[in-house]
């Protein structure tokens, strides 16, 4: 009994739990322009980086003032070991979240300081404040004790679990594992970027990724689940899931904190470096496919119409997706929004519909190319052309799904009118007519055919005068009386 109620003497003894503590030492890491950097794809920050320059504006050194940020801290009792020591940072979902009572214990046998920054939940900007304060808590913490850089950890439970992730991808040279509770995201998501290759090669052999879920979280095992596969096709080797039964979206308890610290703090086994060159080739395979799959889309010419936009970050191979621009915030590495036009982007929403056959040329759906066209007002006009007849790929009739290449040749009939022309370019996206009117050609044969025609029809109407008037009463009379006549 009096060894189970030895342990709370930590709090007086020692260092023990500390509350809204002060941290002089700002990380040198934590600039907008860096995290920018390793958060951000390569064409992104490029981006980013020409627009301040062109602006005139300059990204804000430090997002946080550390002279007004706070942190709860637990510093163990006993002396730090001969390397120091170990560090836990963790990224709250709220505003504050001071060591619990029964991870103390654990964090005394392994020797390590507890830090958490204040007013770092889910309502601050990741970019602006979470991921900076979490870097100025471990330099902070450095800063003040003796710490082992080899057992630096960051985790986080539920928002602040992802945040936690990115900030252990963005940062391996700082991080040597992350305890992720009941919050992840898959690499090439929205919301999680691979950093630059230096970046990403390190994190792959030296970063070890811990996965602490209740069993009845049912939202965020399916996450883990969909975030350790990406982290297979990522080649990272070191991840390991603990499952806390019987509980739901919760923060661990002793014994599920024992068994995760201890997995994460244990000494790194040696790499499998044959698996992990297989691995990293199988990879750069990938990205190069994926890139002879933009090189082709580009080649076939996908428009776009004039439109205000900005890109979000996203993986290489996932596409890039554009949102409007708002709220600038000056400062901000989000603040590289660049509003301009555009002539011609490829994009995420651009090529979702967007195909390729067996030999790489890019294909598009019959029906969605008719309506991006502008030969149909809507794509179910579309759809009932095709089902009635009225439109032939290569002289037979097509289904709404059939397949559309460069360089097929389509017969569509619109109202009296018969089209013959062979496509040029393909878009899912619709535009203005003179955008639509580039992704064909007509035949001359066929133009010559539309154009007697419609001399004919004029013809024809030659000798008719409209009334001048709208025939009035008695006028109307007559007319449904001729119309009875002519239905006997």
């Amino acid at each position: 009994m009096m060894a189970a109620l030895a342990w709370p003497a930590v709090l007086v003894a020692g260092q023990g739990r500390q509350d809204d503590v002060r941290l002089d030492a700002p990380s040198p890491l934590a600039g907008a322009r860096e995290i920018a950097r390793r958060t951000q794809t390569p064409t992104t920050f490029d981006r980013m980086q020409r627009y301040v320059s062109g602006s005139g504006r300059q990204l804000a050194e430090q997002t946080v003032d550390i002279a007004q940020a706070r942190f709860d801290v637990f510093v163990p009792r006993k002396p730090p070991p001969p390397r120091g020591y170990a560090l836990l940072v963790w990224i709250p979902p709220q505003d504050a979240y001071r060591a619990p009572m029964d991870w103390m214990p654990t964090l005394e046998a392994h020797g390590m300081i507890y830090v958490s920054p204040r007013e770092a939940g889910n309502e601050a900007i990741v970019f602006d404040r979470r991921m900076p304060l979490a870097l100025h808590a471990a330099h902070g913490i450095a800063a003040r004790y003796p710490v082992d850089p080899e057992r630096v950890f960051v985790g986080g439970f539920s928002g602040g679990s992802r945040t936690a992730l990115r900030v252990a991808l963005a940062y391996p040279d700082v991080f040597r594992g992350a305890l992720l509770n009941a919050g992840s995201d898959a690499i090439g998501s929205t919301r999680l970027t691979a950093p630059p290759a230096d970046l990403m090669r390190l994190f792959q052999t030296t970063v070890r990724l811990a996965y602490v879920t209740g069993a009845h979280d049912l939202p965020n095992r399916r996450a883990d689940a969909a975030s350790q596969r990406s982290m297979q096709e990522f080649c990272v080797q070191q991840v390991h899931r603990h499952s806390m039964g019987l509980r739901g979206h919760a923060t661990p308890d002793r014994r599920a904190f024992q068994k995760v610290l201890a997995w994460l703090d244990a000494p790194l086994p040696p790499s499998d470096h044959a698996a992990l060159e297989t691995c990293r080739k199988r990879l750069s395979e990938r990205v190069h496919a994926d890139l002879a799959q933009v090189r082709g889309l580009l080649a076939a010419a996908i428009w776009w119409r004039p439109a205000w936009h900005w890109a979000t970050r996203t993986s290489v191979g996932a596409g890039w997706r554009h949102r409007r621009a708002s709220n600038w915030r000056a400062g901000s590495p989000q603040d590289w929004r660049r509003p301009g036009r555009v002539g011609i982007k490829l994009m995420r929403e651009d090529v979702m519909n967007l195909g390729s056959d067996e030999q790489g040329m890019a294909t598009l759906r019959l029906d969605i190319w008719l309506w991006v066209a502008r030969f149909y007002k809507t794509r179910s006009l579309a759809k009932q052309a095709i089902v009635t007849g009225k439109v032939d790929v290569g002289g037979q009739r097509a289904k709404s799904s059939r397949a559309v290449r460069v360089g097929d040749v389509l017969a569509i009939t619109r109202g009296d009118d018969t089209y013959e022309i062979e496509v040029r370019g393909l878009s899912d996206q619709r535009g203005p007519a003179p955008a639509a009117q580039a992704l064909y050609v007509e035949s001359e044969a066929s133009r010559a055919r539309r154009e007697a025609a419609l001399a004919q029809r004029r013809a024809e109407r030659a000798g008719y005068q409209a009334p001048q008037s709208r025939p009035d009463k008695r006028a109307r009379r007559l007319i449904r009386a001729l119309g009875d006549i002519d239905a006997m």
